[in-house]
């Protein structure tokens, strides 16, 4: 196919090109050697009259034509996509669909169980791949390169389709042979008096749970930091520390460990996490039924929040 005298596979290489400002990474994701590729950007270059890529030091780098390029080279390639997909019915049980879902790892601990478990009810034969958080998470949608972000709000873009999912809310936990554990009532002096642990994201981006407790003026003395939300009721153990963590989590993992859960003794918000997808993706059938999946799959942990 054509548009104009550019051929559509010129399109894809660069929008691939565009995407990982690498000649090598964009050859590999559409299977072709960096010869092919380098070919593929010099007549992209002749087409534009622009080199587009220009080497900074040892990384390639966009020109300004290249920029302004981006958005309209990926929408144009999703509306394709969703031309194609639209329209079509879809069976789970007989398609090798695969769906890449973004989101953390604590809705991978607490969500991705329920909707495995509902597409095997259902006899489904896609593929699941669930792709950690990255920075602005939701450039990952705008770029096309997920299905799906599963995200609290303010991770998500007002630029395309959002929906509640389920809400939870936090609460602490200590080592029950503890300090703050088995018979302790948790006030707020006894909170911020103990030593806390924190999950850091791997990237740059702001949890939730930073963000609230800034906006109340809660200033924890934190001695331990982690990556993983999963991990921090684990770490407490053996140990005076408290984690706030989501109740959900706790439910879903730690109901072996010896754990005392307290209520937070101040007024902390519920955690909303939301689905967002690409706007043009909106009525592709495979996209439809995956969005159902995880609705019905996150409405038993709403019982979370209360």
């Amino acid at each position: 196919m054509r548009l104009g005298t550019l051929d559509l596979n010129l399109l894809v290489a660069l929008d691939r090109l565009l995407t990982h400002r690498s000649i090598t990474k964009a050859g590999d994701e559409m299977h072709l050697t960096q010869s092919a590729m380098s070919s593929a950007l010099r007549r992209l270059r002749d087409y534009f009259g622009d080199p587009l890529l220009v080497q900074v030091g040892r990384q390639l780098q966009l020109t300004p034509r290249a920029e302004a390029l981006q958005r309209p080279v990926r929408d144009i390639l999703v509306q394709i996509e969703n031309a194609v997909s639209s329209g079509l019915e879809f069976d789970p049980s007989a398609s090798g669909r695969d769906f890449r879902i973004v989101l953390s790892d604590y809705t991978l601990n607490v969500l991705a169980p329920l909707a495995l478990a509902l597409a095997a009810q259902e006899n489904a034969k896609v593929r699941f791949r669930f792709l950690a958080q990255v920075h602005d998470p939701h450039l990952i949608i705008e770029r096309g390169d997920a299905d799906l972000l599963i995200a609290p709000g303010i991770l998500t873009s007002p630029d395309h389709p959002t929906e509640e999912l389920y809400s939870d809310r936090f609460v602490a936990v200590a080592w029950s042979e503890g300090r703050y554990g088995r018979g302790c009532t948790l006030d707020l002096d006894s909170y911020l008096a103990a030593k806390h642990i924190l999950m850091v994201p791997p990237v740059q981006i702001t949890t939730f749970q930073t963000d609230f407790m800034f906006k109340l003026g809660i200033q924890r003395d934190i001695d331990v930091e982690c990556y993983s939300f999963a991990a921090m009721a684990p770490l407490v153990i053996g140990t005076d520390r408290i984690a706030t963590v989501h109740a959900g989590l706790i439910k879903a993992l730690a109901g072996h460990l010896p754990l005392t859960v307290h209520k937070l003794p101040f007024d902390a918000p519920c955690i909303v996490e939301h689905l967002q997808w690409h706007r043009h993706m909106t009525q592709d059938p495979a996209l439809i039924w995956l969005r159902g999946l995880f609705t019905r799959a996150a409405a038993p942990l709403n019982n979370n929040a209360a």
